[in-house]
């Protein structure tokens, strides 16, 4: 199999290649002790097969040609790609640190395959995770858009303050062959969250197959129609994190390195 950066129109030009190539490797097996490359089948892959191939391959695409995203919109798979974070940041956006669910309904798989329904049944283009403060939407939201990734979603973050819902039709502009998601968290801190709703209505409109997922505090809930948003609540108890994260040696050595080896005791 040979690879060529060249765009061939007509069957012609992969066969006029295709015997350059392999003449050139039947003069070679003229030669002493190459004779096996004589026998050879040539096969062409020009751009336009790898592009086919890259287009099912959104986080492969995105790590070998990132997108030029509007200002407050980032790729997931950039973010991970940084340096590796402070110990706050790490808590909330470690990709080896596992988030440690209240129940199965609230595992970051439950919650992916909810939202796959959603853009299935073209119902709700938003959901939103509330709670008080410190009941882990953060980290559950971050732990979804990891799964989603890993299933070949595409997934951007969104800054409440900068990033603009006029510019998600500019984002969207590149096809991708699965669905994406979007990740907001205090969505209070976004200017209106209708425009966002009518954005997001528009693109699904356009053939888009996109999700806005959000995190706020309970005292903003109020705010949300839940006929457009759909909302699912974290508990006030929580699962023994401590513990969760104990048994997680792989997350552990990485805190370890985060905290640069000093002893971290938990209560």
């Amino acid at each position: 199999r040979f690879c060529t950066s060249a765009r061939l129109s007509n069957q012609g030009q992969y066969d006029a290649l295709a015997g350059q190539i392999r003449q050139q490797f039947q003069a070679l097996a003229q030669r002493a002790g190459l004779a096996h490359l004589g026998d050879i089948t040539v096969e062409i892959c020009s751009w336009d097969y790898f592009a086919s191939q890259l287009a099912a391959r959104h986080a492969l695409r995105a790590r070998w040609f990132p997108p030029d995203l509007p200002t407050g919109y980032r790729s997931l798979h950039r973010e991970l790609a940084r340096a590796r974070p402070e110990l706050h940041q790490y808590l909330y956006h470690s990709g080896t640190l596992r988030y440690v669910p209240v129940s199965d309904a609230l595992s970051p798989a439950a919650q992916l395959e909810a939202l796959e329904q959603r853009i299935a049944d073209n119902s709700q283009f938003s959901s939103v995770l509330h709670g008080r403060g410190g009941a882990g939407k953060s980290r559950l939201q971050w732990e979804i858009g990891l799964a989603a990734q890993q299933a070949g979603w595409r997934v951007w973050l969104l800054d409440a303050h900068l990033a603009r819902p006029d510019q998600l039709a500019e984002a969207l502009r590149e096809p991708c062959t699965h669905p994406t998601l979007l990740l907001m968290d205090y969505i209070e801190r976004c200017d209106s969250w209708d425009n966002w709703l009518y954005a997001l209505q528009a693109a699904a409109d356009q053939g888009s197959r996109v999700h806005l997922l959000g995190a706020c505090r309970n005292s903003w809930l109020e705010r949300l129609d839940p006929w457009q948003t759909a909302q699912l609540a974290l508990p006030d108890e929580q699962p023994d994190t401590v513990q969760g994260i104990l048994r997680q040696r792989d997350g552990l050595l990485d805190f370890a390195e985060v905290c640069g080896g000093v002893p971290v005791f938990a209560v």
